[in-house]
């Protein structure tokens, strides 16, 4: 090991103790709050560029991007080895081990890029729009450049020192949200999202080398410890891929490309909480999870209390999204994208559903089991198409909605009788942590519907929007935290998301010292 990188990992594991000054759990959140800090930050930034870009873009200029952006996904999704899991899940790894994951991404997405742009022209004209080839033969080259991004950055995670993270990602972010909406301006096309990612992702690569003093070198030598594992990742994430993009094809298929970029946008606003909640705080929990195993412990409690602490911010941040759908549409897209609203309405609830997906996933990969998540995601992958093609047939695009909302729940089910068996989950542990987060947005969903803010028609004018989706947001998080913290009083303040979320929140806000006190 080279003196950089082994002292920058000595400091980063000193800082990352130092820092953490209790429990893994602690630690955990605290990382969780960087990565939900750096999402919001970014997503303010997108909301502020998509309110400007849907304004000056069309639905097909987005549906264009997302069909090639699921083209080039796929063929990465095939070629992807899971190797930064892998390295993350190593108790002592050396400089050869980073190195030999270096060069494997370089070689697995040097073979993607070929097979992109060889496909470029067919693929344009099996949608009968040449303009993605086009995209496709920038995509390609563009999965090369994100694959020389520094692996030394993984310490960071190792670690937790999620504060570097939240650098590494915020700055590329900020970078293509000020070059895309620039593009946009100029052009008034889907140029503009293509310029963005490119921004996005070149920035990236140098700011990583910039940040992180490892330097990797092209060798295979540890290749045998790292393709164990990574081949049942691999088979995971292709199956996730088919899983997740299956609707932009069929839609692209069977509608038409103003079909792909509506479901499309309406499926991200539906799943913000997922996307903006439950994916940093598993980039944290991943680690801490691994530790959890390296140290010979049970997960069963962890993976209970972590999905009821979760799905305290998800579930009613689902609904009420569900419950806003057409305001929040008015406001974040525009006028031109009001199909999306009965979209939203109808998937927005099922998002709680991906938190035990999400965070049973991470449980069953952090103890060194890719099998089960491999052949789990490949049956949802099989199970999903034909509830697709069945949803446009009998519904057209709502019907596409109800099949991804139930897929969302089957997949859950599936999951927890998988935890269950593997690492002796109890799902009694889970309703003991989210009973009153349960209960507590029912109450909101009641007092919403009771005084009309609930599931309206769209306003006309974008100032009654604001105020409308203000009222109803406003009401729904004070009913929401009032009903929350008035149901765990009553059940004696116990030892659940309430206490974890005000404990560390506490330690940043004074004036919620009393939930120190009372866990």
């Amino acid at each position: 090991m080279v003196d950089t990188l082994e002292n920058d990992r000595e400091g980063g594991n000193a800082a990352g103790t130092a820092a953490a000054g209790g429990s893994l759990a602690d630690k955990t959140v605290r990382g969780a709050g960087w990565m939900v800090t750096w999402r919001f930050t970014t997503r303010t930034l997108g909301a502020l560029s998509t309110f400007v870009l849907a304004r000056l873009l069309s639905p097909m200029d987005f549906g264009l991007v997302a069909l090639a952006g699921a083209f080039a996904r796929a063929v990465d999704a095939m070629a992807t080895l899971g190797i930064q899991d892998v390295m993350l899940r190593e108790k002592n790894p050396d400089e050869s081990y980073y190195s030999t994951g270096f060069t494997l991404g370089l070689v697995r997405t040097g073979a993607a890029a070929v097979v992109i742009v060889a496909a470029a022209y067919p693929v344009g004209r099996f949608f009968g729009d040449q303009r993605l080839s086009v995209i496709l033969l920038i995509l390609g080259p563009l999965l090369v450049i994100e694959s020389c991004e520094n692996v030394g950055t993984l310490d960071f995670r190792r670690y937790f020192r999620f504060d570097r993270d939240f650098i590494l990602f915020m700055v590329p972010r900020v970078a293509a949200v000020v070059a895309t909406v620039g593009t946009a301006l100029v052009t008034r096309s889907y140029w503009a999202l293509v310029v963005g990612m490119v921004v996005q992702k070149t920035s990236r690569v140098a700011l990583s080398y910039a940040m992180h003093p490892f330097r990797p070198q092209l060798t295979l030598v540890a290749w045998r410890r790292l393709l164990g594992l990574s081949s049942w990742i691999w088979g995971a994430s292709v199956a996730g891929f088919c899983r997740e993009r299956a609707d932009s094809f069929i839609i692209g298929r069977l509608m038409n490309t103003s079909a792909v970029g509506l479901f499309s946008a309406s499926l991200e606003v539906a799943l913000l909480p997922i996307s903006e909640f439950v994916e940093p705080v598993g980039r944290a929990l991943y680690a801490g999870l691994s530790a959890i195993h390296h140290s010979g412990r049970a997960s069963s409690d962890t993976l209970a209390k972590a999905m009821g602490a979760t799905l305290c911010i998800v579930l009613p941040a689902g609904v009420g999204i569900s419950l806003v759908a057409a305001p929040l549409i008015r406001v974040t897209l525009g006028p031109a994208w009001l199909g999306g609203v009965p979209l939203v309405a109808i998937i927005g609830p099922f998002a709680a559903f991906s938190v035990v997906t999400n965070i049973g996933m991470l449980g069953v990969l952090a103890i060194g089991n890719p099998k089960i998540t491999t052949f789990t995601t490949a049956a949802m992958a099989l199970l999903r198409v034909p509830l697709l093609i069945a949803g446009v047939a009998f519904g057209g695009l709502q019907g596409i909605a109800w099949a991804t909302g139930g897929a969302l729940a089957l997949e859950s089910v599936i999951y927890l009788a998988v935890l269950g068996r593997v690492t002796g989950f109890r799902v009694g542990a889970l309703v003991s942590e989210s009973w009153r987060s349960a209960v507590a947005t029912g109450g909101m969903t009641l007092l919403l519907v009771h005084l009309g803010l609930a599931w309206n028609p769209a306003p006309a004018a974008l100032p009654e929007a604001f105020a409308q989706l203000g009222i109803a947001a406003a009401t729904g998080v004070g009913a929401y935290a009032a009903l929350l913290l008035a149901l765990w009083a009553i059940a004696g303040c116990p030892d659940g998301p309430e206490s974890l979320l005000l404990r560390n929140v506490g330690r940043r806000l004074p004036v919620l010292a009393f939930g120190r006190r009372a866990t």
